[in-house]
């Protein structure tokens, strides 16, 4: 197949915090790419996902969820929530049908959004809401904005994902593919490492600790055998860190565990995480080195 007789296209997730946007990004990969958690601002960066269906190359971007920037990590969040919506040819905009149509996503809808933006409205979490909500819900959104098209899913039960990559797929006009036919995300080991490490944080801690925490890898070796994983778990202040140790080293074992657990099953290979905390200001740490978008 030649490069003319493939297409791609790329697609920014947008949406509210919790609206399910990684759920809804890993339903549609079918691979657990973006970590995910009932806590708000689960995602920081950026994340692309490659799926190629015959011909199709689909690009997802997986982003943030919209927010009001007031410290230094929500401007690079907004950063990359501008950034993916500069890079895409569609955009997918999630809205968690269980909640009323809010101000700050039409203030998103109608100036925030590239001139011409091609808008596909995404209802989740269907299942739990009734018909005539749904209907309601979805009349609002009509007459608040003009989308290109409106569809119905459960990211978590898996429902209408497969209507939806139909409609992306019938959609894609780029000529090309920008990536393997077996490539399914850009980001590297040590990234997707760090975010399960984070995700496995924001599981088992609660209030503001999993917001005051920034993992970095310091080493990482592919053996024969066993990934050997070295990071640094930066958080802010003493007090957290005990938290995170927990009594007797408790809470950091289990969180060391299920990191590596979940890293074995997605690289069907032993693992060897070490993980180190230490206390410093890491928000002074973060520039546009550090803060990357995958």
């Amino acid at each position: 197949m030649t490069q003319a007789n493939k297409y791609s296209s790329w697609i920014s997730v947008v949406g509210m915090p919790n609206a399910g946007k990684s759920t809804l990004f890993n339903s549609m990969m079918e691979n657990k790419l973006a970590i995910v958690s009932p806590k708000a601002q689960t995602t920081r960066n950026s994340l692309k996902g490659i799926k190629t269906i015959g011909s199709k190359q689909l690009v997802f971007i997986d982003t943030p969820g919209l927010l009001n920037p007031e410290k230094r990590i929500d401007k690079f969040m907004l950063k990359s929530i501008q950034t993916a919506l500069s890079d895409s040819d569609q955009i997918l905009f999630i809205h968690d049908a269980t909640r009323s149509l809010q101000e700050k996503e039409l203030d998103f809808l109608h100036k925030s959004l590239p001139k011409d933006s091609e808008v596909i409205l995404v209802l989740n979490k269907i299942d739990r809401i009734e018909k005539n909500r749904l209907l309601e819900l979805t009349q609002k959104f009509q007459e608040a904005f003009n989308f290109r098209h409106i569809l119905m899913v459960s990211a978590l039960k898996k429902s209408g994902i497969d209507d939806l990559l139909r409609l992306l797929t019938d959609e894609c006009k780029n000529i090309g593919w920008f990536f393997e036919e077996n490539q399914i995300t850009t980001a590297p080991i040590s990234f997707l490492a760090e975010e399960i490490v984070r995700e496995k944080v924001l599981f088992n801690t609660h209030q503001e600790i999993p917001y005051n925490i920034f993992l970095q890898t310091d080493l990482i070796e592919d053996k024969e055998d066993i990934y050997k994983i070295h990071m640094t778990l930066f958080t802010t202040s003493l007090s957290n860190k005990k938290i995170l140790i927990g009594k007797q080293g408790d809470m950091f074992k289990k969180i060391s565990t299920q990191s590596r657990l979940e890293l074995e099953k997605l690289l069907n290979k032993k693992v060897f995480l070490r993980v180190h905390i230490k206390v410093q200001d890491w928000e002074k740490k973060l520039n546009d080195k550090i803060f990357v978008n995958y």
